[in-house]
């Protein structure tokens, strides 16, 4: 009898790893971010600010087929990168919670948009657009050109020095 205890919270240990087994998704807690550029303001239209009201927690959906350089994860799941940067921009722009939620391939996000348990997906549907006609591809709420410069010695840590530094540019980006 005493034992009674202890088995309840096994059988409640393992039902939960069996639930989160099924998810397509890994669901990060936090952005890391150093960046500290100021944005200039996001203009919505009426209808957008009306949806980004009715929202307390923005989901965002992102795959690795697409992010895998752009997005680093570590093992407190916390995402780092040039994508966090931009995700970091967008959460203090529109002063909104961000959840995001990594899914294995561009079809399983855009299944997830599809089904309303994401808001948005973060690609290139510039070059992918959703062949749902339902979907709805909007203009970039952000354009920028992405820069990471680092070190070989640290490349997740941006690269500061009072010194004069010279960069290299690759195949005209940005043009």
């Amino acid at each position: 009898m005493k034992f009674l205890p202890y088995f309840f919270l096994l059988c409640c240990g393992l039902w939960s790893t069996i639930s989160f087994a099924d998810e397509d998704y890994i669901e990060y807690r936090g952005i890391s971010s150093n960046n500290r550029v100021t944005l200039d303001p996001v203009r919505l239209s009426n209808k957008e600010l009306r949806w980004l009201a009715s929202k307390k927690n923005l989901v965002i959906a992102v795959h690795k087929s697409q992010t895998a350089t752009l997005l680093h994860t570590d093992s407190q799941q916390q995402v780092r990168g040039i994508n966090a940067d931009y995700l970091n921009l967008l959460k203090r722009a529109l002063n909104i919670k961000l959840t995001l939620r990594e899914y294995a391939d561009h079809q399983k996000a855009m299944d997830a948009l599809a089904e309303g348990e994401v808001d948005i997906v973060l690609s290139h549907l510039v070059t992918s657009p959703p062949l749902n006609s339902d979907i709805a591809a909007t203009k970039p709420l952000i354009i920028t050109f992405p820069a990471l410069v680092t070190t070989l010695h640290d490349s997740m840590r941006p690269l500061t020095s009072p010194k004069p530094v010279n960069i290299a540019r690759v195949a005209n980006y940005p043009p």
